[in-house]
């Protein structure tokens, strides 16, 4: 099945940069960074990606020697890639070719399998767990990282359970599109941060699981 043999590739610490830099690459070619836009400073994606600055720096170092951006000084890259329409519809071809019959197979199980772990880690979180998420909520970084994200990787991180986090990344690295898209309206439109937790678990649940 797909799914065993994607599952067969988690990577290892040495690998944790390329999160990071295949999420810029992503959000670069489909054009939601544009020639001369900034990246988020260092210390922002070291925060919102939870690593360290070795990672972060190879992540630019690589989208550098790619041609995808430029470091203007030591903390601040710029975007050099021009996304035209034609690449970007080109890109998204490419995209959907590599992945049409996995993303099929991940629709259905990727739920089953992490829809239970965000459950029980949204359970077990602590006040000071609930104060990021709540704070994710009310001031989502955007730019940085996806409110979709952001939410999964704050939640699951309160199990404390590096594997479970790295099957995450995983996932997301091979579906790309969370990359690509953002739950924060509909969700700022309907919970508000101070809701209490019960309400927030429930909506949040609708929201991504649709039950």
């Amino acid at each position: 099945m797909k799914m065993l043999a994607f599952c067969e590739y988690m990577y290892t610490d040495d690998g944790l940069y390329r999160v990071i830099y295949e999420y810029f690459e992503t959000r670069i070619l489909f054009g939601m960074y544009r020639t001369g836009e900034h990246l988020p400073a260092i210390a922002e994606t070291e925060r919102f990606f939870h690593m360290g600055p070795t990672a972060v720096q190879s992540a630019l170092e690589l989208l550098g020697r790619k041609g995808y951006i430029r470091m203007d000084g030591k903390r601040t890259a710029i975007v050099v890639y021009e996304a035209e329409p034609d690449k970007i519809r080109e890109h998204a071809a490419k995209y959907f070719a590599l992945r049409e019959e996995g993303i099929k197979d991940m629709i259905h199980s990727v739920p089953l399998l992490m829809g239970p772990l965000w459950l029980e880690g949204l359970r077990r979180g602590t006040n000071q767990d609930w104060d990021k998420i709540r704070n994710a909520l009310a001031c989502p970084s955007l730019g940085v990282i996806s409110i979709l994200v952001e939410l999964y990787s704050l939640t699951l991180g309160t199990l404390k359970n590096k594997l479970i986090l790295n099957l995450f990344w995983e996932e997301i690295r091979y579906l790309r599109f969370p990359y690509l898209t953002d739950k924060l309206l509909e969700i700022q439109e309907t919970l508000k941060p101070e809701a209490s937790k019960e309400e927030i678990v429930a909506r949040l649940r609708r929201i991504f699981f649709g039950s």
